[in-house]
């Protein structure tokens, strides 16, 4: 069995690093492009241009940033937050996905870039927690699988849902007993180690389960590689009954 799921991973890494190539490529295609004026002054926190583009006629939810980002979602993931307020304060859609790429939210943008004082800013002026029912990842999503507890514990906090079902279709606790393993090209491809965000999970959500499938059984191999025994030894009381 451990072979059999050696193998897999392997494969698996194999198939994230073909993915990261392809990534990379797309990303320098899309660097070369000229950014938007407005949305070099949201990322910027430029809030003097970013004003003057606004009053000469660009809505405060153009999406004209690469992949269709957002004003807002290009100050968000930089952390401006006064052009943030601006945007908002203008009339900006905290809630607004973006009209191209991964039709992320702006709260996703934050969440993805380890921006906290963007996303408390943007759940204070009204952003869903969870977002829209149409998304597959949901922010707290994102944050369970990159360890970012103080975020989770805020969305929590703010209503979001620990009992939401991974694209996977596995709990949000495999997510932290992976690591975030093999989730986001943008960190770390074997995962961390997240005993904090297990802990999180199983007191905000009693009855949160760590299923018995090979999504749960490859999130307790990469935890048994990076060493992860205080998380597995968490799960022990959650586990769910092998199936026939």
């Amino acid at each position: 069995m451990a072979r059999r799921l050696a193998r897999i991973v392997f494969g698996m890494l194999l198939i994230m690093l073909a993915l990261g190539g392809v990534a990379l490529v797309l990303a320098q295609a899309r660097h070369s492009e000229p950014w938007p004026p407005a949305s070099r002054a949201a990322a910027a926190g430029d809030v003097a241009a970013l004003e003057s583009h606004i009053d000469a006629g660009v809505s405060p939810d153009a999406a004209e940033g690469r992949g269709g980002t957002r004003l807002l979602a290009s100050a968000a993931r930089t952390g401006r937050l006064d052009a943030m307020r601006l945007l908002l304060d203008r009339g900006a859609d905290p809630n607004l996905s973006d009209s191209g790429g991964n039709h992320w939210i702006p709260l996703m943008h934050a969440v993805h870039k380890h921006q906290f004082d963007a996303v408390r800013l943007l759940l204070e002026r009204g952003a869903r927690p969870d977002g829209s029912k149409d998304l597959r990842v949901t922010p707290l999503m994102m944050a369970v699988g990159s360890g970012q507890v103080e975020v989770a514990t805020t969305l929590l906090d703010k209503g979001a849902d620990p009992m939401r079902r991974t694209p996977g279709h596995g709990s949000m606790l495999t997510l932290a007993v992976a690591g975030g393993a093999l989730t986001d090209l943008d960190g770390p491809l074997l995962g961390g180690c997240y005993p904090a965000m297990v802990k999180l999970l199983m007191d905000r959500a009693p009855l949160i389960r760590f299923d018995d499938g090979l999504q749960e059984a490859t999130a307790r191999l990469f935890a048994r590689l990076n060493g992860c025994r205080e998380s597995l030894t968490l799960i022990r009381g959650r586990l769910s009954p092998a199936k026939p």
